[in-house]
């Protein structure tokens, strides 16, 4: 074997073939898997030696069942046989890849009671497979870029997840970190550029996951920066940011060490959901140290800076605000926060979670009040303002505007049609101004926005409106006719903005959403 050896370890580069050595053995169990102990003694003893030369020598030891690709044709002997590893395993039996094609002219043949004419004669061959460490990896991947690259590729039952499962549970030992690390970083190079074009689509999140706690447990802190970058917005964050905090608090990482890498997690999207994830899955890492509260405070302020790139939703908003006061500070809510959303905030929906979060927040906090009621009712108004009542929709039970309703015939209309913004958001907007006690004309110019014609104010039609109010809003006594009554107070609110007189002015209140003015008298107790 030396001369077939000695080239392989003074080969340098990776641009030359790759010079594989396949040692002939005795075992003539085709199936598999192979394992150390289930060899016949001799063989044993052949896959041990080699075994133990890798440690000083370049190369890698695995077990082929090769076969001729002619298997199963009526030839006896061919008179030039190609070969194919059908299946290539691990010393301890792991399958790590299938179908590759060998070159006769690596495989040394042995004798050992066996002439060569007739092993090379036969169909199915076992050897011990020697390749190069520098270029295991392509010679691993010839079956997988192919497949990576079509379109019906599933990561999950071919090779790749293999590879990526194989080489991070070996370089988490010691033992095996220096002699392998190099060639899972290899691996995951060569997977980047397969996935340049599809958005990383050859690796599934279970393999991604297994990539970066790989690095992380090998503390190759640079490679792992490098990987979240390319990884971008792939990164599984419900499952790993956990095991990082979790590890972190453990003792088995440092802040220190990895803080560059999750704030590249944290910026590998601009979108604002990514960003405020990203940030409370940190949130704990609060109490270990500057480092922690420095690394929060970078997220969180990236989170503020996306806020007008892309459209969000509510619960991004309440989210952003929670954020913000307990890691950037309360004081930050009104000097910073309110006048970007009210600047930038490219959709309602966002606008009106932080609304909700800032008047959870005050309900909290009522003796110290973060944001004044003031700064509120003016950012309500901004709301009112540039909300487009057209785009929203009535939820998941569309109210009809003018049909017969249960309560009663007078109704006769169209649906209303769902539109692109949900209007689930507004009940708590509701609720919120109402609780807060804010001024009726901000209740008044919601209730109309967009419905109400100056020209004929004699129908106006506000089932969407209704439907927002919530039911479960606090009553007195009385029930609904007293001035808690959410319904009755948005009656109210329209009297006093329109400055109508309480005999000109009707609501049908049990008639499934609809506000008619000047077709009846009103009722006693409205008018009172």
């Amino acid at each position: 074997m030396s001369p077939r050896i000695w080239p392989m370890c003074c080969r340098a580069g990776l641009d030359k073939p790759v010079n594989i050595v396949y040692y002939g053995l005795d075992a003539q169990d085709s199936e598999g898997p192979f394992t150390v102990k289930s060899l016949p003694g001799r063989d044993r003893l052949v896959v041990e030696t080699f075994d133990r030369l890798k440690a000083e020598v370049p190369f890698e030891v695995f077990i082929a069942v090769i076969e001729k690709e002619d298997t199963g044709r009526k030839v006896a002997v061919s008179t030039n046989p190609s070969y194919l590893a059908r299946s290539i395993f691990d010393l301890q039996g792991h399958s790590l890849a299938c179908d590759l094609p060998v070159e006769e002219r690596n495989w040394v043949h042995t004798r050992r009671g066996t002439s060569t004419q007739a092993r090379s004669c036969s169909m199915t061959e076992t050897a011990v497979m020697l390749i190069p460490r520098d270029g295991m990896i392509g010679f691993l991947l010839q079956c997988e870029i192919p497949l990576a690259q079509s379109a019906r590729y599933c990561s999950r039952t071919t090779g790749v997840q293999r590879l990526i499962e194989y080489f991070a549970a070996k370089i988490t030992d010691p033992q095996n970190r220096a002699r392998l690390l190099p060639a899972f970083k290899q691996l995951c190079t060569r997977l980047w550029k397969l996935g340049e074009d599809s958005s990383f689509a050859v690796l599934s999140d279970d393999a991604i996951e297994t990539l970066l706690k790989a690095l992380l447990t090998a503390q190759d802190w640079d490679f792992f920066e490098q990987a979240v970058v390319k990884l971008g917005k792939h990164v599984p964050l419900t499952t790993l940011l956990p095991w990082i905090v979790a590890e972190v608090e453990g003792g088995g990482l440092a802040v220190r060490d990895i803080e560059k890498g999750l704030l590249a997690i944290g910026l590998a999207s601009s979108n604002l959901s990514h960003r405020c994830n990203v940030a409370r899955e940190l949130l704990r890492l609060r109490a270990m140290g500057s480092e922690g509260q420095e690394l929060l405070r970078r997220l969180v302020s990236s989170a503020l800076e996306s806020v007008g790139s892309q459209s969000a939703t509510a619960q991004d908003g309440r989210r952003l605000v929670e954020l913000v006061c307990v890691v950037l500070g309360p004081e930050i809510l009104t000097t910073e926060l309110l006048p970007l959303v009210q600047k930038t905030a490219p959709s309602i929906p966002l606008s009106l979670g932080v609304f909700e979060g800032l008047s959870r927040l005050t309900a909290a906090q009522r003796a110290q009040a973060s944001v004044s009621k003031e700064r509120l009712e003016q950012f309500a108004r901004h709301i009112t303002d540039t909300l487009d009542v057209s785009k929203l929709s009535c939820g998941p039970s569309p109210v009809h505007q003018g049909q017969t309703c249960r309560c009663c015939d007078r109704c006769n209309g169209k649906p209303v049609g769902p539109g692109p913004v949900n209007d689930s958001g507004l009940a708590p907007f509701v609720s919120s101004l109402l609780a807060e006690g804010a001024s009726d004309i901000i209740l008044a110019r919601f209730a109309l926005k967009g419905r109400w014609r100056r020209r004929n104010h004699q129908n106006a039609r506000l089932p969407w409106f209704l439907v927002t109010v919530p039911e479960a809003a606090p009553r007195d006594t009385r029930g609904t006719r007293g001035p808690h009554c959410p319904r009755l107070a948005i009656v109210i609110s329209l009297r006093r903005s329109l400055k109508l007189s309480s005999p000109s002015v009707s609501a049908h209140l049990r008639c499934g959403g609809c506000l008619k003015f000047g077709r009846s008298p009103a009722s006693a107790e409205f008018a009172a």
